[in-house]
């Protein structure tokens, strides 16, 4: 088995969110920030044989990318990482001390979303930018009753910077005015560069879709 570049992508955004990691079986990867703040799935272009835990990601992912064409080889205790030139056995963590997702999905929540909508890459850009500039600590997604938009400013100096960006048009028939606050360490997380379906469970999560993986990010409590 060889990672594909898209699949070592993932993985770093997986060791971004929890340092650990239980393989299973198959294409279909998920963790959990230990917080439980945010949940990730996602589809890898490569079907796991057996399930397998790996303590540091990270280091786990910079022995692959060490050399090229790094083939990976899945053996009871370890996993053995070659090269052309280059052999690593890379130890197996225990399964007990890394955080992991529970075993229901979240698609049932779902039913309970409020409003969904699309941001587009650009969009997200956007404000990814203007809230690192400005150093502001959430987002707001939200509804005026006119349009979708994602807003940041920070709480504690109301007067300073107040960014806000248009997503899109509600419905005709969408008055609705709500919003839901999210943590800006979570959003960022988000691979840009490409476009997103959103859905909103109010007092909840708010989830993003993209390319064969979705981004579930637990709102602030307001």
């Amino acid at each position: 088995m060889e990672f594909s570049k898209r699949t070592i992508n993932i993985l770093k955004t997986f060791s971004s969110v929890n340092e650990g990691l239980v393989f299973k079986i198959g294409k279909k990867q998920r963790t959990i920030s230990t917080d439980q703040g945010m949940f990730i799935e996602a589809e890898i272009d490569e079907s796991v044989p057996l399930q397998f835990a790996i303590a540091d990601l990270a280091l786990f992912l910079r022995n692959i990318e060490a050399s090229d064409k790094t083939e990976i080889e899945l053996t009871d205790k370890a996993a053995v990482l070659t090269s052309s030139y280059s052999r690593v056995k890379y130890g197996y963590g225990s399964e007990k001390i890394i955080k992991q997702p529970p075993d229901k999905s979240l698609d049932e929540s779902l039913t309970r979303s409020t409003a969904e909508f699309s941001v587009t890459k650009d969009q997200l850009a956007r404000i990814v930018r203007f809230i690192e500039i400005n150093n502001l600590p959430s987002v707001t997604i939200g509804s005026d009753g006119s349009k979708i938009y994602m807003a940041a400013n920070d709480d504690q100096n109301p007067d300073s910077v107040n960014v806000r960006v248009d997503i899109g048009n509600v419905a005709d028939d969408d008055t609705k005015v709500w919003q839901e606050k999210l943590p800006f360490d979570r959003l960022s997380k988000l691979p840009g560069g490409t476009d997103y379906v959103v859905k909103v469970v109010p007092k909840a999560f708010v989830a993003f879709f993209g390319d064969r993986i979705s981004f579930f990010i637990a709102v602030i409590p307001q």
